[in-house]
């Protein structure tokens, strides 16, 4: 398969590697193949097609490279949003196409395009394991360090609503007020008057 490499300074020129090669394999090629004045190492260059980084790990064909393919050669001291920047309508296009994937279908078996791939292995982000006080890095209790009027998680020191000055502390006062108003007028004793 023969594959076009553009270099940053707008040369191209074509390598051929086969159908079942790795990114690494391409690059390495790319590398040997490019002018030697250039002096690439496979430690200082990166491989981008449409804008994406490719995985060096991945094969060729993850990324439907196919013959005729323009695989952009990048050294990584240069600023690589000016890079991107001249692609921008096909990042743009691309990034539709994911955001389109990712909203109508949530499961990647019924698809095989590439871009289901890319959201299967995106991490999502986890719930904070700390105490959401400010600056408390002690973890949160389960249940009782629950606040249900700000909606925090706290630890054991932080958890009453007076010690992580809560929002909705006065609120909390109120309804308990109240409650215990309308408890004790309920339990009045009235004396009849003979």
């Amino acid at each position: 398969m023969k594959v076009s490499i553009k270099l940053t300074n707008s040369q191209t020129f074509t390598v051929t590697v086969p159908d079942n090669s790795t990114v690494d394999n391409l690059k390495a090629v790319a590398i040997a193949a490019s002018p030697a004045s250039l002096n690439f190492t496979p430690s200082t260059t990166s491989l981008y097609l449409a804008g994406r980084k490719l995985n060096i790990k991945q094969l060729v064909s993850y990324y439907s490279i196919k013959e005729g393919s323009t695989v952009l050669l990048v050294l990584k001291s240069i600023p690589i949003p000016e890079l991107i920047a001249k692609n921008q309508a096909q990042i743009t296009k691309q990034t539709q196409a994911m955001n389109q994937n990712k909203s109508t279908s949530l499961s990647a078996e019924t698809s095989t395009a590439p871009q289901t791939k890319v959201i299967k292995t995106v991490k999502r982000k986890s719930k904070s394991k700390r105490c959401s006080f400010n600056n408390c890095s002690s973890a949160p209790l389960r249940i009782v360090g629950d606040c249900d009027y700000c909606k925090g998680r706290f630890c054991s020191t932080h958890r009453l609503l007076e010690n992580h000055f809560c929002s909705g502390l006065q609120s909390c006062k109120d309804q308990l007020h109240q409650r215990n108003a309308t408890k004790l007028h309920s339990e009045q004793t009235i004396a009849s008057k003979v």
